[in-house]
């Protein structure tokens, strides 16, 4: 939008008696002031105040103001002065306000013709003086042009393609009639000349050259607008353009990678100790990234499976610490080739990658190691002195002196049968082999390595006087040792093992059997897991040891051997049992018997082991007087107060054992205890015994001497049968049984 300037050139004025008219009254003045006029361009109706002005008759200084801030163009102005502008130029009695507005407006018609434009106006000055003038009304183009803004500014993407626009800058005169104008580019820089044009018509600027953000991030630069008509006076005018180049994602993040304390960086590779610890940094890592805003964030990771990680610096930005993330181990890796990934957060996202090798020296921390253990080896009888027995070979994953091996043979009757290279490990038999003397030898051989401290394996070699496949079948463990719960209703799985063959084809297709083939354990093929076809009771059997035979399909076949050991785990399956006193038993006491004096000591079992063989003794019966104590931790009954007359008779105590198994079981026992002054008539007591036999456990015998009843069943007794005593017994043992139930429930 075009905005008036401060200082439009006047439309010129002429009348013929203007200098007359100056000299006669100040009112005449408003005829030849010099008027200014704007010229704008965009149509604005003007109808409805112009109507006014005509029927009204009388205009002030707000309606003035109003009609001079009101846009025309030169379309609108002709069609206005058809019609009511035209009507107001021959109406008659104006005032002098109202013939400015008629002034202003005339000489926008006439900015809209080339040619002068002549105008008669009466005026009418008041009662006493009217006069009529002749105006020539004619228009001259000296404005400047004007920008219709005073600055511009613009945002351009970075690497945009040549040709493609930028903005526009629009200028115009001040006066109605706008001229051509043409632009330029104002003492700019080599490098808004290099990267950018403008259109000398249209004030289009244009992409030239390649434009980054990088080199470039704010063009400023001015233009120059100046009229093309040959009568202005080739004035210009020049507006200030700031173009923002903004970011594209065009560059890929950056990284650098140094070495870190005593850990060395250099041609791309890096070495570190097998020992260090977990966490450990061993590169300093560092990324960048030339773009800004989200297409500067970076991601870094490491794009590799292995036991390192990338863990943010704490003081500054873009750089990581590689740190290790488990133990390393040179036996089993010695190098490392990471691969860090670096990628922005632009769409499409821009990565770089930098490979980093990690080189892990050595340390002594394996023995050597003979795969398999045990060798057993088929050798012919009748050999010649000196003949190659087998080539031992045992492995050290340490290097240098670490995993350098010296052999030897431990057993020293066996040194002078067979003979073993110190370096080599080559087995040599010494003697001639008689299979009908010995068909077998068993002896050991060691390796050690010659780190400090040194480490040292062994391996048993059985020698078979006979007749070989040259690779055993290997399980991965020396020996397996599992356990097993018992009552398990079978099949139940007790385990598994591993086992591979460096044979091929046939010798390394493995077949897996239990030796001995007892009944109780088998072994599935192809997954190595062990089944029981039996519920173990761990109260007969605690223990199973059979041996893993691992059998490849080589003709002759070979196979290896592993140990197994099936620990049988308790459970609280048994109650505890007496085992001393018997429940016919009885200990004697007489009177005075001081107390604490030991009185008898109920003795017990538990089949089951740890917490479930583990006892306590309490008494829940027949001491109502608290005669006697016995301890909870070992079963020992001792006297609690001196003895005297008053107990005389049969004392029944019931001690019930218990375990600690979660539940508890439990067993009772009776403990009689005879007191009296002499221990002369023991028919007599063994009867008041049978008696508490059969007296319920609820009912507490403490004392009681026999009574009618009583002696009747001694007699009975005395002379009874013993199929009738066994009967009495084994009666009582069904209560013990059934109340040892009930406790365990």
């Amino acid at each position: 939008m075009h905005k008036a300037q401060s200082a439009p050139s006047p439309a010129k004025i002429e009348t013929p008696s203007s200098k007359r008219s100056r000299q006669a009254d100040s009112p005449g003045k408003h005829f030849v002031d010099k008027h200014r006029v704007q010229l704008i361009q965009r149509v604005s109706n003007i109808a409805p105040i112009l109507d006014e002005l005509q029927y009204k008759g009388v205009i002030d200084q707000e309606q003035y103001d109003k009609i001079r801030a009101l846009p025309t163009s030169q379309d609108r102005m002709r069609e206005l002065y058809s019609g009511p502008l035209k009507a107001m130029l021959s109406g008659r009695d104006m005032t002098v306000l109202r013939c400015k507005v008629l002034l202003f407006l005339a000489t926008i018609l006439v900015s809209c013709s080339s040619s002068p434009t002549h105008l008669n106006i009466r005026v009418d000055r008041g009662k006493l003086l009217r006069s009529s003038r002749s105006v020539t009304v004619s228009h001259q183009q000296d404005n400047a042009p004007e920008f219709d803004r005073s600055h511009y500014e613009a945002e351009l993407l970075e690497n945009s393609p040549l040709g493609q626009s930028v903005l526009q800058v629009r200028a115009s005169h001040a006066d109605i009639a706008i001229g051509e104008m043409d632009y330029s580019l104002h003492q700019v820089s080599e490098t808004v000349q290099r990267l950018l044009r403008i259109d000398s018509v249209t004030g289009i600027i244009y992409v030239k050259g390649l434009v980054d953000r990088e080199e470039e991030s704010i063009l400023k630069l001015f233009v120059v607008a100046r009229d093309r008509d040959p009568s202005s006076r080739m004035k210009s005018s020049k507006v200030l353009v700031t173009i923002n180049v903004t970011d594209q994602n065009d560059n890929a993040p950056t990284l650098n990678i140094q070495g870190i304390g005593l850990v060395k960086y250099q041609d791309g590779v890096t070495k570190i100790s097998e020992d260090l610890p977990v966490g450990t940094p061993v590169a300093l890592v560092q990324v960048s990234d030339w773009d800004e805003g989200e297409n500067a964030v970076v991601t870094c990771a490491v794009d590799s499976d292995v036991p390192f990680q990338l863990q943010p610096a704490s003081d500054q930005k873009g750089k990581y610490f590689l740190q290790t993330t488990t133990l390393l181990d040179y036996e089993s890796v010695k190098n490392y080739s990471i691969e860090i990934v670096a990628a922005d957060s632009g769409s499409p996202a821009l990565s770089s990658t930098l490979s980093l090798n990690v080189q892990v020296t050595d340390v002594n921390d394996n023995a050597p190691n003979f795969s398999p253990a045990t060798i057993e080896v088929d050798f012919p009888e009748n050999n010649y002195r000196g003949q190659k027995l087998l080539d031992l070979v045992a492995t050290d994953p340490d290097s240098g002196i670490n995993g350098q091996l010296v052999y030897s043979i431990i057993d020293r009757f066996v040194k002078r049968l067979f003979e073993v290279d110190a370096n080599t490990g080559e087995v040599r038999v010494r003697t001639v082999l008689d299979r009908e003397e010995r068909d077998r030898y068993v002896f050991c051989v060691a390796a050690a390595d010659m780190g400090v401290p040194s480490k040292t394996g062994t391996a048993t070699i059985i020698v078979n006087v006979q007749d070989q496949n040259d690779n055993d079948p290997v399980f991965i463990l020396k020996g397996y040792s599992f356990t097993a719960a018992e009552n398990m209703p079978p099949p139940s799985r007790v385990g598994a093992v591993a086992v591979s063959d460096a044979d091929k084809d046939e010798n390394s297709h493995l077949r897996l059997f239990v030796e001995p083939e007892n009944g109780i354990f088998f072994i599935q093929n192809g997954t190595g897991i062990i089944l029981s076809r039996i519920s173990f009771d761990r109260e007969k059997e605690r223990f199973y040891t059979f041996r893993l035979k691992a059998v490849d399909g080589g003709d002759p076949p070979r196979s290896s051997y592993v140990s197994v050991v099936i620990s049988v785990l308790d459970e609280n399956d048994n109650a505890p049992y007496v085992t001393k006193p018997d429940n016919s038993s009885y200990t004697y006491l007489s009177y005075f018997t001081p107390a604490g004096t030991y009185v008898e000591a109920v003795k017990a079992e538990d089949s089951d082991t740890g917490l479930n063989a583990e006892l306590d003794y309490f008494s829940v019966g027949g001491n109502p007087h608290g005669l006697f104590q016995i301890s909870p931790y070992n079963g020992q009954i001792t006297l609690a107060q001196e003895v005297t007359g008053k107990h005389s008779g049969l004392h029944r105590l019931v001690v019930r054992v218990c375990d600690k198994g979660r539940p508890p079981l439990c067993t009772t026992a009776l403990v009689h205890i005879f007191i009296n002054g002499t221990e002369s008539n023991i028919s007599l007591i063994e009867a008041l015994v049978t008696e508490s036999l059969s007296t319920p456990l609820e009912k507490d015998v403490a004392g009681d001497l026999l009574g009618s009843s009583a002696l009747v069943r001694h007699n009975n007794i005395l002379y009874g049968s013993l199929a009738g005593i066994a009967h009495v017994i084994q009666t009582f043992s069904s209560i013990v049984s059934n109340t040892a139930k009930e406790d365990s429930n």
